[in-house]
């Protein structure tokens, strides 16, 4: 019998609910077809296809449910007023305490809750809004804890010059001088902000981080597991603060990291519409063993490959100390480089999750009806892809 050991509520960082030679920048359309011939075999082999309804909903419906949170600061772990939430067209804004609350919205097994404070990085979340009634716990099983990162680097500059913006991480962004347009596609010239933050997803911060699900639509139309090898948030504005756009590609470049030494990476970008990653380009290993991509668009990108093969499924039964069924309790499985979620443990405690085949995991889980979380200090071994392994903790 494997222990988690019960803790009060805390914070997670993220909602709980990504030597050899080095290579030269490809041009757009080669480096599509050499990640596509690079994966080729294994795309062939992918098992799990998921459906997911990809709508954006712009106008926010009525309902019976609720969702509320709490943003604080990642470093400081201080409530955050003013953050800017949405959820399928409702908005809210964080009071003095980091709380909000999106009343009267529809219940929904998938909903993208997304997190925008000025000087931050813009986040983001997929959870279940469940039917809630205020008058029969504290908190809601919709309620988030959710934390914040501050951009690494904010630099200003004219646009008629070229500019490398480094984050103290070692990653950075390059742009090509008189290389900006308005959002209405008229080119820019002028002041220029550019806003950069890194993680590093083989850390704990950065894995609990990243953005939405550890899910990316891949350039075949199929929605995929991923591992990440790091992302990088970059935000181009004017100097007042309204949106540009590039009008000729800028290149990202994310730091080395002793896990990856793959010639080329599949780069994907983060779409907070739908909540789901996408596939657009390949990142290549360079002489120092950092990996450089071209991008045409602002955003979120991440370095990350898809996982092909059937995923491992771990079942098991969680009980209290007296044997007790644990209801409710919403799990996840955590690797070294990627987080796979469940919704929640059924009336008899029993909860089933797909894993990455082939890497150890631990545990953590949380129950917001009854304020407490469990993390397991036991690595759970390795499932083969195809297999089942039940347990009961």
């Amino acid at each position: 019998m494997k222990s988690l050991s019960k803790h009060l509520l805390i914070p997670f960082t993220a909602a709980l609910f990504m030597q050899g030679c080095g290579g030269e920048l490809p041009e757009g359309e080669t480096s599509a077809q050499a990640l596509q011939a690079l994966l080729q075999e294994e795309i062939k082999t992918f098992f799990p296809q998921e459906q997911i309804i990809e709508t954006v909903i712009t106008v926010c419906q009525s309902g019976p449910a609720m969702q509320e949170g709490q943003i604080l600061d990642s470093t400081s772990k201080l409530p955050l007023q003013g953050v800017e939430v949405t959820l399928d067209g409702c908005t809210a804004t964080t009071d003095e305490n980091g709380n909000y609350t999106l009343s009267n919205i529809p219940e929904k097994s998938r909903a993208v809750v997304n997190f925008e404070y000025e000087g931050y990085y813009k986040n983001s979340a997929v959870i279940a809004v469940e039917l809630y009634s205020k008058d029969t716990t504290s908190l809601s099983p919709n309620h988030l804890v959710y934390e914040l990162d501050a951009y690494d680097k904010t630099e200003s500059f004219d646009s008629a010059v070229q500019k490398t913006v480094e984050a103290q991480t070692g990653a950075f962004a390059y742009f090509y001088n008189d290389s900006y347009s308005k959002i209405s596609g008229e080119l820019y010239t002028g002041s220029v902000s550019v806003s950069l933050a890194y993680e590093n997803t083989y850390t704990t911060h950065g894995k609990l981080a990243f953005p939405g699900e550890y899910k990316g639509k891949n350039s075949a139309g199929t929605v995929v597991p991923l591992v990440s090898y790091g992302y990088m948030a970059v935000e181009i504005e004017d100097n007042n603060q309204n949106a540009l756009s590039l009008n000729t590609v800028g290149i990202v470049n994310f730091p080395a990291i002793a896990q990856l030494s793959a010639p080329s990476v599949a780069l994907w970008y983060y779409d907070y519409g739908i909540g789901l990653w996408i596939e657009e380009g390949v990142a290549m290993r360079q002489a120092d063993g950092s990996y450089s991509a071209q991008i045409s668009h602002s955003g979120t990108w991440s370095l990350a490959k898809a996982s092909v093969q059937q995923p491992g499924v771990y079942k098991a039964t969680m009980v209290y100390d007296n044997g007790n069924p644990v209801k409710d309790a919403r799990v996840s499985a955590l690797g070294s480089n990627w987080i796979q979620r469940d919704l929640c443990t059924d009336a008899n405690g029993v909860f089933e999750i797909n894993v990455i085949p082939g890497e150890a995991f631990t545990l953590s889980s949380y129950n917001y009806k009854w304020k407490w979380g469990a993390d397991s200090s036991i690595v759970i071994s390795p499932i083969a892809s195809g297999e089942i392994n039940e347990d009961r903790i």
